[in-house]
């Protein structure tokens, strides 16, 4: 990691002049005429924060690295630091303690105010093109992103810095348009390499400093939006990104991810997603994302017993793709992770792409033919999540697909299912209603009896007792739709009489608890 710190040091030192003239980050407060020539003093003690240019920039690295490298004698400098204490009042010293302290914080505080004005500038170059200063600028302010690492979390927004420099990239035209525009004039493939090469730096530096599975989601997730995105050469960034990143995790050796993370099941679902992509290069790469995810996720044991499952990657057939690494991580994913991975697919189907849409409906097919006995104590949040997501599904084959999931859930566990959407919104909205007509539909005969009884069941429930008035009318609700369907005549035939009095029963509470709701807003006279 020092190595490449240092290459990209010295491959920008040449260049950083380059941003003092035409590009100069200025700051809220102008800087003086004549700033001092030291630049710790300044960065520590100066009220006015100095105009920053590259060079600077470049002295701070610099600096950086000269306190790294005075580390060497830091036995001797400690065990003098501990004789001069020995002579030192407790006072004294606890005045000390703390001016260190204040300059310290000082120094942080200043550097990430230098971080955030070349974050500015950075979110302000043009993406129409690419030259040596932006590039320049976009590296060195990376680089400065790796020196926040070791600065406390809770002092500084990595998020929004890691956001400006993924987009600062990814966001650029293809190389090949770059070139066209430039005419030849500069090499752009270079440039966009040394930015990409700055760019995985930044994010394994990031990921170094804490190798753990939660930082790694994190990291993930600023690039998932990128991974859906509609240009195939953004898609193709993201899928190489993420190569990189989990290679890295593979082979840090401080880096362990615990087969019990719950999030395994939604990146390994954004994985699959995208080996079913249109351009075979790009799924080529996210199968072997999946494969070094694998290597991350399985114990040792594990994984060299089921490391040839996955195979090779078949351009012919993408779908069987897929299935061969639902096949291999499914043995080892726990309930939550299968659901995230179901949930992953589902969320996908807002996206209205042909080929997404099928990679999703492989994914749940797999789940649901061999897995489906692990989501049964994830069934209401399932049930919830499709609820949620049917509104912004717009074609009626996505829609038919989380369709497809409630009814094939409802056939194993159609009690968990009926209670989940019982606790839905009330009243009743049209996807709702089209779920109660669906698993009436599709039901057998026995799987009708059970919807049935569980209504029933809720609908004779005193709302009194257990405080919950909103779930009886669910299921009053709920029965219109139901026994609606020509298929349930014989069955409304049958539970007619309990019904009758189950709904009568329900009048009554109603009515009581609004005549004691009255009188208790009525004004004491």
């Amino acid at each position: 990691m020092e190595k490449t710190r240092e290459k990209l040091v010295s491959r920008y030192k040449d260049s950083a002049e380059l941003l003092t003239q035409p590009c100069l980050l200025t700051t809220s407060r102008e800087a003086s005429e004549s700033p001092p020539p030291d630049f710790v003093s300044e960065l520590c003690m100066s009220q006015a924060i100095p105009e920053v240019t590259s060079s600077k920039v470049h002295e701070m690295m610099v600096y950086d690295a000269e306190i790294e490298n005075e580390n060497v004698d830091s036995g001797k400098a400690a065990l003098d630091d501990y004789n001069k204490r020995c002579q030192i009042s407790p006072r004294e010293l606890c005045s000390k303690t703390s001016r260190n302290d204040n300059q310290k914080f000082c120094c942080q505080n200043q550097k990430l105010q230098f971080v955030e004005q070349i974050m500015t500038q950075i979110a302000a170059l043009p993406m129409d093109h690419i030259d040596e200063r932006a590039t320049s600028l976009r590296c060195q302010g990376m680089l400065l992103v790796e020196d926040l690492s070791q600065v406390e979390s809770s002092l500084w927004v990595k998020e929004k810095l890691l956001s400006i420099s993924i987009a600062s990239v990814f966001a650029l035209p293809s190389v090949d348009t770059l070139q066209r525009q430039a005419r030849k004039k500069v090499n752009v493939q270079a440039l966009y390499d040394q930015t990409v090469e700055a760019m995985e730096a930044m994010l394994r530096c990031l990921l170094s400093k804490n190798p753990n599975a939660t930082e790694l989601l994190m990291l993930l997730d600023h690039l998932a939006p990128w991974m859906t995105s509609g240009q195939a050469h953004e898609r193709a960034r993201t899928v190489n990104t993420y190569v990189s990143l989990l290679k890295f995790a593979a082979t840090c050796p401080t880096f362990h991810m615990s087969p019990e993370f719950p999030k395994l099941g939604r990146l390994i679902g954004q994985l699959c997603l995208r080996v079913n992509d249109p351009r075979k290069e790009i799924g080529q790469q996210a199968y072997i994302s999946c494969l070094e995810m694998e290597t991350d996720s399985l114990e040792t044991e594990h994984h060299q017993r089921y490391k040839e499952i996955p195979g090779t990657y078949n351009l012919t057939r993408p779908h069987q793709n897929i299935t061969n690494i639902i096949k291999a991580f499914e043995p080892h994913l726990t309930s939550r992770q299968t659901t995230e991975l179901l949930l992953t697919a589902l969320g996908c189907l807002k996206e209205a792409n042909k080929h997404t849409t099928a990679a999703s409906h492989t994914i749940t097919s797999a789940i649901m033919k061999c897995y489906k006995h692990k989501l049964q104590e994830q069934v209401p949040d399932i049930v919830d999540q499709v609820h949620q997501q049917l509104s912004f599904v717009y074609r009626f084959r996505d829609r038919q697909i989380m369709m497809r999931v409630i009814s094939q859930l409802a056939h194993s566990y159609m009690a968990e299912v009926c209670g989940a959407l019982l606790q839905g919104p009330f009243p009743m909205t049209r996807f709702s209603a089209e779920i109660w007509c669906m698993l009436t539909k599709t039901c057998s005969d026995y799987e009708l009896t059970v919807l049935v009884k569980v209504l029933l069941k809720e609908l004779q429930l005193n709302p009194k007792a257990t405080g919950n008035y909103i779930t009886p009318l669910a299921a009053a609700s709920a029965f219109c739709k139901v026994l609606s369907m020509p298929k349930c005549s014989d069955v409304a035939l049958y539970i007619y009489p309990q019904l009758l009095m189950a709904l009568l029963v329900q009048v009554h509470y109603h009515i009581r608890h609004n005549s004691v709701a009255e009188e208790e807003c009525e004004p004491v006279r």
